[in-house]
């Protein structure tokens, strides 16, 4: 009897623990919640409220501008024009009228004959004329580069372009590509031919081809052509009729292709002239003409 009021005892006791114990723990969490709440409000509380913007007060500055003057517009100009002197062949071929082909020649034009002095000497390159310099005058300019005085380049461009309407054989023959033969038929036809036109006049002269163009083109220039009057000096030294070649003839005063040609002709069929006055045979010399020319000949 009294063991089983001793475990009745004990038993209720346990009990009243665990109830007490549920009770406290709920308690703690609850506690332990508002703390956590009040903590979050306490944040908020301290933080700033956002404030929008009106649009209408946002304010846009614009910061006027004098127009140019003529000397700064001018400037301004010559800042977007290409210098001839340094631009690459993709910079020429922005320019209206240079494709690839101009643009390259260009290039080497000025690699052979140094820097451009001047808008003008442009026209020196082949395939550009006096009809598209006035374009090019506003599209180009001309700055020197380092290391060369303009009037050191200004030699050097002059003395490397030769006018085959005006150059003597000599000078011709300074050119490369011309030779003795080549150099007397450029003579012979623009004399023949009141000038050279263009350097496609030459595929007109016997045995000159594209290729022998090609290798003159950036050494010469094509000016207007002048005849000029011809004298017939005393002390010119003469001429073996019978030996001198026709280059030789042709360097006689008053001998013209036409008429050295004849020459040469009327000696081939019949050998050789035996007398000085057998040039009155020859249906291309009148009487004038042989009274001039016959001092500079002799036979042996």
């Amino acid at each position: 009897m009294t063991r089983y009021i001793f475990y009745s005892g004990l038993m209720l006791i346990i009990v009243i623990a665990n109830m007490l114990f549920s009770f406290n723990f709920e308690k703690i969490k609850k506690n332990i919640k508002l703390n956590s709440e009040n903590e979050a409000l306490k944040l908020n509380l301290k933080k700033p409220p956002e404030q929008e913007i009106p649009a209408e007060s946002i304010a846009v500055s614009y910061e006027s501008f004098d127009e140019l003057t003529p000397i700064e517009k001018n400037m301004f100009d010559e800042s977007l024009k290409i210098n001839l002197n340094t631009a690459l062949v993709d910079q020429l071929m922005e320019v209206d009228g240079i494709g690839l082909a101009t643009a390259e020649k260009i290039i080497k034009y000025r690699e052979t004959h140094g820097q451009f002095t001047n808008i003008e000497e442009i026209i020196n390159v082949p395939g550009i004329g006096e009809n598209k310099l006035h374009g090019f005058r506003q599209a180009f300019t001309v700055k020197p580069v380092e290391g060369m005085k303009i009037e050191q380049r200004a030699e050097t461009a002059q003395s490397s372009i030769i006018d085959l309407n005006s150059a003597d054989k000599k000078t011709l023959c300074t050119i490369k590509g011309i030779g003795k033969n080549f150099a007397q038929k450029i003579i012979d036809y623009r004399e023949e031919n009141n000038g050279i036109k263009t350097l496609e006049d030459l595929l007109k002269i016997n045995g000159v081809g594209e290729k022998k163009i090609e290798k003159i083109k950036d050494f010469v220039v094509l000016k207007k052509y002048k005849k000029t009057k011809v004298i017939y000096p005393e002390n010119v030294p003469p001429k073996d009729i019978n030996e001198s070649t026709y280059e030789d003839i042709r360097e006689l005063p008053g001998i013209t292709p036409l008429v050295g040609k004849a020459i040469i002709k009327y000696r081939n069929k019949n050998i050789r002239f035996s007398k000085i006055t057998e040039l009155k045979k020859i249906d291309e010399i009148d009487l004038t003409t042989y009274t001039r020319i016959k001092k500079y000949f002799y036979i042996k």
